[in-house]
């Protein structure tokens, strides 16, 4: 009968086929052994059908082995259950020989070939490649920035990230991604500020006097010009630059009032200028009186001549000097013979006053008339007179 099998002639019973064997004939004198790695539930099989796999020649079928592959690892555990037998080294314990059948030998689901650390399951990636794995490492890239404070704790080119835009400083042309690059920014990791006119560390946009010439900014007319605060005229050039500050045509060394435009001169020096001064010389006589309002010295011109009296010394254009005029300030008059206070040329000398002012006149005439009768006497002798008149009588009687 099938499944069983005479080994001796002449045997009068029959052997049972044992695992792992079968008989498919009757009057066989042998079994048959299964394929290699396979095997039999039960003696007495009678078919090649009944070899079932046996992976790891145990003499139990894979489907009733706890270990199929016998490497101690029971196959609900076992990731290659029908692995090697003798494992070389297992660190993850799946079953798998880590040399030579586990991709993932501490099956942290990163394979070897992609974990920097494939015995340990906790444990894929070593950035800075110290032998320390990221998840246990405090600095990840190894640019002695703790990765709580890394903004790219992977990148040990790069930590801050000032703008947030995704772009590390060391890389990013304008870290504070206010439109200002880094290299003309003064504060290259400050959004609200760009520029520190005078350097005091303080952003212009924060400092009340940007260029830190003592005058806040709201009071200054270029705040960003230390050597300038005030331009008097508006005409773009601040007063120090400036020649001529309140714009009026005067410069300013020549100006009295050089921030004031309605004024340029100070003749009296009284701190009020010649155009609102109404004595500008301050000879205390109204400019609209002073034929001289510009100087002290003169307010008075009698004759016109463009001289003033106290500098005229003829102050009434009339010829004579002052000192011998007797109206020194009456072009009509100037002398007062009798001093009467009348000038001569309106109340002219009697006969008599002429006299008294000019006896020398008088005494000439007599002295001129008496000359004249000598003359004459001596022409003509009182006695050769008579003889002359008795001749002329006598040739008349004759």
């Amino acid at each position: 009968m099938i499944g069983y099998y005479q080994s001796t002639s002449g045997q009068t019973s029959c052997d049972i086929a044992d695992i792992g064997y079968y008989v498919d004939q009757t009057g066989q004198s042998s079994q048959t052994q299964c394929p290699t790695s396979t095997t039999t539930i039960a003696t007495g099989s009678t078919s090649s059908l009944q070899c079932l796999s046996d992976h790891d020649g145990d003499q139990t079928v894979d489907a009733l082995d706890d270990d199929d592959d016998n490497d101690g690892v029971d196959d609900i555990n076992d990731l290659c259950p029908n692995g090697q037998s003798t494992l070389t080294s297992d660190n993850d314990g799946d079953g798998c020989d880590d040399s030579t059948e586990d991709a993932d030998d501490d099956n942290d689901g990163v394979l070897d070939g992609d974990d920097d650390l494939p015995l340990d399951s906790t444990e894929s990636l070593d950035t800075d490649g110290d032998g320390t794995g990221n998840n246990a490492d405090t600095d990840d890239d190894g640019d002695s920035v703790l990765d709580s404070e890394d903004t790219f704790p992977l990148d040990e080119t790069e930590s801050v990230d000032t703008d947030g835009d995704g772009v590390g400083n060391n890389a990013d042309t304008d870290d504070d991604g206010d439109g200002v690059i880094d290299t003309e920014d003064v504060f290259p990791l400050d959004a609200t500020e760009t520029l520190d006119t005078d350097n005091d560390g303080t952003g212009d946009n924060a400092d009340a006097d940007d260029d830190g010439d003592g005058v806040i900014d709201t009071e200054d007319a270029f705040p960003l010009d230390a050597t300038e605060t005030t331009d008097t005229d508006n005409d773009g050039t601040g007063d120090n630059a400036d020649a001529d500050d309140d714009g009026d045509g005067v410069i300013d060394t020549e100006d009295a009032f050089p921030l004031d435009a309605t004024e340029t001169t100070d003749t009296d020096n009284d701190g009020t200028g010649d155009n609102a001064d109404a004595d500008d010389d301050g000879d205390d006589v109204e400019d609209t009186l002073d034929a001289f309002p510009l100087d002290s010295a003169e307010s008075v011109d009698l004759d016109g001549d463009g001289i003033g009296s106290n500098a005229d010394t003829d102050d009434d254009g009339d010829g004579v000097d002052d000192s011998e005029d007797a109206f020194p300030e009456d072009a009509t008059e100037w002398e007062d013979a009798n001093g009467d206070g009348l000038g001569d040329n309106k109340e002219p000398l009697s006969s008599f006053e002429r006299a008294q002012q000019e006896p020398v006149m008088p005494l000439l005439g007599f002295a001129v008339v008496i000359g004249i009768m000598i003359m004459l006497y001596r022409v003509q002798p009182p006695g050769r007179s008579e003889k002359k008149e008795s001749h002329d009588t006598n040739l008349e009687k004759e």
